[in-house]
């Protein structure tokens, strides 16, 4: 999780103006993760989809914007076609996506489950209290040359994978910055009861590389 973003700091950050009625009352940016109850939300437009992710900075570089002036596209895909760059998985991210992430979107009339669940932007009540804005993305990817490697959203990736079916990504088209990580194969992805020791956690991680999704409010 990160820490909550500040409107004021988040409109500096990505340029995108506070929403007017649906973020009545909200005052921060925070995790989805963090979200106890949804009241009200919305489908995230393009242009605000673009904004959002071509803000995002690098880890080792915070003035690189590896998204910039990319072309952003929805579609879905069968995760088994995506190479990874993380080598686990864990059991117990696994079972909340079949327990409490289900119950949160309950009654909102937002998709079930998560495989054809789009971005969207919720007004919500954080466990910290009062109103917050959260993002919810659809998993990540990165076309970079013959390559499609899974940036963000392994959990959702691994899950939709083992049942079969094809899920919501947002594909960046070649980033101006290399793929964080070698690209891996699913079949060296170990299912674990706890994450394995930093250095094992990825196919040759390359730290500086690594994208700062959660500087604009994005939380996978």
């Amino acid at each position: 999780m990160f820490d909550p973003i500040d409107l004021g700091e988040f409109e500096r950050r990505t340029s995108i103006r506070p929403l007017g009625d649906l973020w009545r009352g909200a005052d921060r940016i925070v995790s989805m993760r963090s979200m106890k109850k949804i009241i009200d939300i919305r489908l995230m437009n393009d242009e605000y989809l673009r904004n959002l992710l071509c803000s995002a900075t690098l880890a080792g570089d915070p003035a690189v914007r590896p998204y910039e002036g990319c072309d952003v596209k929805r579609l879905r895909v069968d995760p088994a076609m995506l190479a990874v760059g993380q080598t686990f998985v864990e059991e117990r991210k696994l079972l909340n996506l079949q327990s409490v992430f289900y119950d949160i979107f309950k009654g909102t009339g937002a998709t079930s489950g998560f495989a054809k669940k789009g971005a969207l932007i919720i007004l919500g009540e954080p466990e910290s209290g009062g109103l917050a804005v959260a993002h919810y993305l659809p998993p990540i990817v990165e076309w970079h040359g013959d390559r499609h490697g899974l940036l963000d959203g392994m959990h959702r990736g691994y899950s939709a994978m083992r049942i079969g079916t094809t899920i919501e990504v947002i594909k960046v088209c070649f980033p101006k910055s290399p793929f964080p990580c070698d690209f891996g194969h699913w079949k060296n992805v170990r299912q674990v009861d706890a994450k394995p020791a930093k250095q094992d956690r990825f196919f040759g991680l390359k730290p500086a590389l690594f994208r700062d999704l959660k500087y604009v409010g994005i939380d996978g």
